[in-house]
């Protein structure tokens, strides 16, 4: 019996190996990357539109990063009642992610294990999820609509200038390569952001029918890279 729960153990260790395989040796990285963004509002329709980010995090431990992102980009919308968007905006936000790799067995030599085992569990550890706190300022060209004294209806009230603070959750993955003497250098990042609004105005419209705050999704995928020091 106990020769079978030592067997046991065993495949469960090759099975789970130690983890220490984190997204860089050193602490600080930038990134950029680029994708499609979706607008979460009063409009019905909600075509696929387009950004881009700029990124520097800092490794607060191999599997823990803070962060700070810019973004880019354009968010639309239109719906059948004759209201359509473009709002060209610019945000930014401060983050904190924890990678899976943060709750898995960590091995005693960082660098010799990051370069001689880039196996499955290696990879999954990180996977990461987060949230921050930004803000976005909105460019918004809309449709305002006739009214027959002139002015605008509540239909298709709102603004076409204003900022919102956002709080962005990610969900998302680094995939390491390009080694060096000391780790990994670079990274592909995948990663989805669901922009929650303390606002109503990203679409431009703002009424009484809204029954929600705006919100926004902005899939991206990036390569960031490891200003790790050189080793002498």
């Amino acid at each position: 019996m106990l020769k079978k729960i030592r067997f046991c153990s065993l495949l469960f260790g090759l099975s789970v190996p130690a983890v220490c395989f984190g997204q860089f040796v050193g602490p600080f990285s930038i990134g950029i990357g680029g994708g499609g963004t979706k607008l979460y509002g009063d409009l019905r329709n909600k075509p696929i539109d387009y950004a881009g980010h700029l990124e520097v995090d800092y490794l607060v431990s191999p599997f823990t990063s803070v962060g700070l992102q810019g973004q880019l980009g354009r968010l639309k919308g239109d719906d059948q009642a004759g209201r359509d968007a473009l709002n060209r905006y610019v945000g930014a936000n401060a983050n904190v992610k924890v990678r899976v790799g943060q709750f898995m067995p960590q091995a005693k030599n960082y660098s010799l294990y990051s370069l001689s085992n880039k196996n499955i569990w290696s990879y999954l550890s990180n996977l990461y999820a987060g949230v921050g706190i930004g803000f976005i300022y909105s460019d918004v060209e809309a449709y305002r609509g006739e009214h027959p004294d002139g002015g605008i209806s509540e239909t298709f009230a709102g603004e076409d200038y204003s900022y919102t603070t956002v709080v962005p959750v990610n969900v998302g993955i680094d995939i390491p390569f390009g080694y060096s003497l000391t780790g990994p250098v670079w990274a592909v990042n995948v990663n989805f952001q669901l922009g929650i609004s303390f606002g109503d105005n990203l679409d431009g419209y703002t009424n009484s029918y809204s029954n929600y705050q705006d919100r926004m999704m902005y899939f991206s995928v990036g390569v960031k890279r490891s200003l790790h020091p050189k080793v002498k």
